[in-house]
């Protein structure tokens, strides 16, 4: 003998299963959207980092550079370095799209470093200031 299952839902549900699935597979997928974006935000925001402790080594570099020469020596200037030909503008040219820019005046000596990577808008700048003294003599 066969038995008939009856069926107990109204009419009006039929599918609401489904949906409620589809629904849930919509709220799983906004999730996973929201956490790529997170992925890439914290990629670029790593990158953006990286290049400004590069420019932080490379800024720190042309300062020792400086502080190499006789500060009898250090003239007064005002001096732009984009290329390579000083050791000062190969370190500038080493972040991308690197200047340099070196004020001298009275022992006071301003780095401005500027650089901008290839996917922002506007160029990153990295200013220090310091001072070039002679050296004190020992035993004095």
């Amino acid at each position: 003998m066969l038995t008939q299952f009856s069926n107990s839902m109204p009419k009006y549900q039929h599918g609401a299963m489904l949906l409620e699935g589809l629904i849930a597979i919509l709220i799983f997928s906004f999730g996973l959207l929201a956490i790529v974006g997170l992925q890439g935000q914290a990629v670029r925001d790593v990158s953006d980092a990286r290049g400004r402790i590069d420019a932080t080594y490379v800024m720190n570099r042309i300062v020792g550079e400086l502080w190499l020469k006789d500060p009898k020596n250090l003239k007064d200037q005002n001096t732009d370095y984009d290329d390579a030909s000083t050791d000062i503008g190969k370190l500038a040219i080493s972040l991308p799209n690197g200047k340099a820019n070196v004020k001298v005046s009275n022992k006071i000596v301003t780095v401005t470093l500027t650089w901008k990577p290839p996917a922002a808008k506007d160029p990153n700048k990295l200013v220090t200031v310091t001072a070039v003294n002679e050296a004190l003599k020992s035993g004095a």
